[in-house]
C-alpha cells in the first residue's frame, strides 16, 4: 500500500471517530425526549424533566435568610415544579411556544427561561377575561323579610318581573324603562321596602369572580352572548341565615365581553395546571 493511501486511510478513520463522538453526545444531551430519565434528572413535571443543576442554580440566587437549608431545598423545588407546569400550561394554551433552549433541557438557557416565565405571569395578568353588563332586581324576601307572607310576595314578584322581562326581550322596553316600571311602582314596598335601590345594577367582573351570590346564575351571565339578555331567574340564597331559599327575581343585559376567554385570573389558571401536570421525583 502506497504512503498516500495510508494517510487517506487514517484521514478516514479519524473522521469516522469523529462523527460517532459527536453523535454520542447528541444522543447523551437529548435523553431528555428518548423517555428515559436523562443524567441529573430530580423531578418530573409532566412531560419535563427538572434537573440538579436548575436547582443548584436558584439556590445560588437565594438572597440571606434565617430558613434552613432543608427549607431552602424545598420552598425551591416547589419553584422549579410551578415553573415547569406554568411553561407547559402557556404552550397548551397557546401563549406562548417552547424549544429546548428553555425547556426539558439540562443545557436550557436558565436566564432565557425566567425571562419567559415572567412574560407568561404578565400576559395572563393584563389580559383578563371580562363580562360588562346591567341587572333588574325585583326583592320578595329581602333580608328573610316578606311583609305580605312568602308565598304571596313571590307571586306578585313573579307576575312583575314576567312582564317587564317580556317586554325588553320583545324590543318593547329599554332597560331604563324596566327600572322605571319598577321605581314608579309604589306597591312593590309590600314586598321589599327597599325595591328602588335594589332595582338596578351595572356589574364588569373577571372571569372567576362572583358577580352575585348564586353561582348558577352567575354562569348564565357567562354563557349569554353579548347584546342579548338572560332568562328569567330567581336568585337562591343559601347562607348562615337563609338556607337554599328563592329571594328574588333578576334578569341581566351583557354589554360586553372582553379578553381572551382562556384567560380566567391567574390564581384559577394555575390551578388548573397544577391538576393537569403531575409532578413526581426521580432517581
Amino acid at each position: 500500500m502506497s504512503r498516500f493511501s495510508r494517510h487517506w486511510m487514517i484521514w478516514i478513520g479519524l473522521f469516522i471517530l469523529s462523527t460517532t463522538a459527536v453523535g454520542l453526545s447528541l444522543i447523551l444531551i437529548r435523553t431528555v425526549f428518548t423517555g428515559k430519565t436523562p443524567p441529573g434528572a430530580i423531578y418530573k413535571v409532566g412531560s419535563e424533566y427538572i434537573f440538579q443543576k436548575d436547582l443548584d442554580y436558584e439556590v445560588s440566587l437565594y438572597p440571606k435568610t434565617s430558613l434552613t437549608q432543608d427549607q431552602i431545598i424545598e420552598s425551591l423545588t416547589n419553584k422549579l415544579v410551578e415553573d415547569s407546569e406554568i411553561l407547559q400550561g402557556a404552550q397548551k394554551d397557546e401563549i406562548t411556544t417552547l424549544d429546548d433552549s428553555v425547556f426539558n433541557n439540562s443545557n436550557k438557557d436558565y436566564l432565557k427561561r425566567m425571562a419567559l416565565i415572567k412574560d407568561i405571569k404578565e400576559k395572563l395578568a393584563n389580559n383578563p377575561y371580562t363580562v360588562n353588563g346591567s341587572m333588574i332586581t325585583l326583592w320578595f324576601f329581602n333580608n328573610g323579610l316578606a311583609p305580605k307572607g312568602y308565598e304571596q310576595a313571590k307571586s306578585i314578584a313573579y307576575e312583575k318581573m314576567k312582564s317587564i322581562h317580556d317586554d325588553v326581550v320583545s324590543g318593547k322596553m329599554s332597560m331604563q324603562g324596566a327600572y322605571n316600571a319598577i321605581v314608579n311602582d309604589q306597591s312593590l314596598v309590600e314586598i321589599d321596602p327597599a325595591y328602588k335601590n335594589n332595582a338596578y345594577g351595572n356589574f364588569k367582573n373577571i372571569a372567576g369572580e362572583k358577580i352575585t351570590f348564586d353561582p348558577v346564575f352567575d354562569n348564565m351571565i357567562w354563557n349569554t352572548e353579548e347584546n342579548n339578555y338572560t332568562d328569567l331567574y330567581m336568585l337562591v340564597e343559601d347562607s348562615e341565615k337563609i338556607k337554599n331559599t328563592g329571594v328574588a327575581y333578576i334578569f341581566a343585559y351583557i354589554d360586553s365581553k372582553e379578553g381572551n376567554p382562556n384567560a380566567i385570573s391567574y390564581e384559577q389558571w394555575l390551578a388548573k395546571q397544577k391538576n393537569t401536570y403531575k409532578s413526581q421525583k426521580v432517581t
